[in-house]
């Protein structure tokens, strides 16, 4: 099986597109490739409902998924530096588990800080 979160993994050199995707799972769980396009659709399927509805996904030892509101704000015109109002708006932000933090070789985790008291 491809350990992912190894150092030396090309994975981790380049971009990783759905296709291969479906192509490790062929090669690792042993899926026809028409199987393994049908879970990666659904699993992606799945993961979009669940956000239109505002839902968090939660994926443990991967990260969560979820949507966030962002406010009307003022922005600029990079061409003509007018400003502008940037409308309100729903977007999707990914916050990565902190098992995947330190697998992926980012910084340690922010520490907690503790109220005493």
């Amino acid at each position: 099986m491809i350990d992912a979160f190894h150092p030396i993994h090309p994975a981790l050199d380049m971009t990783v597109t759905k296709a291969e995707l479906i192509r490790t799972i062929v090669d690792t769980v042993g899926l026809t490739q028409r199987e393994a396009k049908e879970m990666v659709d659904a699993f992606f399927s799945e993961i979009t409902a669940y956000l239109i509805r505002g839902e968090e996904v939660k994926l443990a030892g991967f990260g969560v998924f979820e949507t966030r509101d962002k406010g009307e704000r003022p922005g600029r015109n990079p061409a003509t530096g007018e400003v502008v109002m940037v409308t309100p708006r729903r977007v999707v932000a990914f916050r990565p588990s902190r098992d995947l933090r330190l697998a992926a070789g980012s910084k340690k985790p922010a520490e907690r800080i503790r109220k005493v008291g």
